[in-house]
């Protein structure tokens, strides 16, 4: 019989190192707290286009300001995929400025 366990490797936090839950980011102005307590990042997909000044910044918080894990700069084209495996010791928030593209963030 064959034997295939899985392994799930987790940082130094007690997280695990790979996203296993999503959130959906609506397009347009908005701040999103995505996880109240620690996690991580894994990667952020851009499900719709953003305009000019259509910024995106990830926060290591639980409101918009602090530590920033990442910055998507306005126009990216849809399916651009963002790996950005950094984390969040406080929790995450993601700010939409008000052209901003809908974004899938996926998470630990």
């Amino acid at each position: 019989m064959a034997f295939n366990p899985v392994v799930t490797q987790y940082d130094e936090n007690g997280v695990p190192v790979i996203g296993y839950r999503n959130a959906a980011i609506a397009a347009g102005a908005s701040t999103t707290v995505v996880k109240t307590t620690k996690g991580r990042v894994a990667q952020v997909v851009v499900t719709s286009l953003g305009t000019t000044g259509g910024t995106v910044t990830i926060y290591d918080n639980t409101a918009g300001s602090g530590t920033k894990l990442l910055v998507i700069p306005e126009a990216q084209p849809i399916g651009t995929v963002y790996k950005v495996d950094m984390p969040a010791t406080i929790g995450i928030t993601v700010v939409n400025a008000a052209n901003a593209p809908a974004l899938t963030v996926s998470f630990s």
